[in-house]
């Protein structure tokens, strides 16, 4: 019996031991967020996506821009490579000439091509008798939907030729003679002569606060270049 009641003093004190020890310890939170965390979490969020989409708008317009003047620019020196070098005809005439066509497509072409309002028509061959060689088709390049062909400036120093004006629609012809290289132009109503420049100004289509451009610039005496130019506002329409 006298064993027994020790058993049990001993088994009391071990339990108020542990008992004064888990006092001490620090309390441990339960695990998971509360509403209000959740919601401040969701709130932050909705901030940041609002403020990242309109700039990750910008970029893709950007990227766009980027693309369609460097395949501009790479279907011109291709183009003009080709006559340079004295490339015949894929039929075998004799080329007099390579040409690039910049293109407005009609409303019934861009409801069948949903990519693009403009395409460049490149190294198309025209043989000895100035006939274009329709076979095969050149290959045709269309821009990306949010970028249009915002202009063509012909440029005559000598302000001799009817054609040194700005374009604003197609089609527009560089031609690159060959062997020369010599640049000459057509804008549907004949060769335009005494052209020494094309400047084919590039731009993105966007609903936000500024206006992307580029110029692609085309010299009789055979340099192809582009100019990129500092993003500009878009105008506020006059109430």
């Amino acid at each position: 019996m006298k064993q027994n009641l020790i058993e049990k003093m001993k088994y009391q004190k071990i339990i108020k031991s542990v008992t004064t020890f888990k006092f001490f310890l620090p309390k441990i939170p339960p695990s998971g967020f509360t509403l209000i965390e959740l919601l401040i979490v969701v709130a932050i969020i909705t901030v940041m996506t609002i403020l990242v989409m309109p700039l990750y708008g910008q970029f893709q317009n950007s990227q766009s821009l980027v693309e369609a003047t460097s395949n501009l620019q790479s279907i011109l020196r291709q183009t003009q490579n080709k006559a340079l070098s004295g490339t015949n005809c894929t039929n075998g005439d004799k080329s007099s000439s390579w040409q690039i066509t910049l293109n407005k497509l009609s409303a019934e072409q861009t409801s069948s091509n949903s990519e693009s309002y403009y395409s460049i028509s490149g190294s198309g061959c025209v043989n000895s008798q100035g006939t274009p060689v329709p076979t095969p088709a050149p290959e045709i390049i269309y821009l990306p939907q949010n970028v249009i062909i915002d202009s063509v400036t012909l440029s005559d120093p000598n302000n001799i030729s009817p054609c040194d004006k700005t374009y604003t629609t197609g089609p527009i012809s560089v031609s690159f003679a060959n062997i020369s290289g010599e640049l000459s132009f057509d804008d549907g109503t004949g060769t335009c002569g005494d052209i020494t420049k094309a400047d084919i100004k590039l731009q993105t289509i966007e609903s936000s606060s500024q206006i992307n451009l580029t110029d692609v610039v085309v010299e009789q005496g055979g340099s192809i270049y582009v100019n990129s130019q500092t993003p500009t506002p878009t105008p506020t329409p006059a109430t």
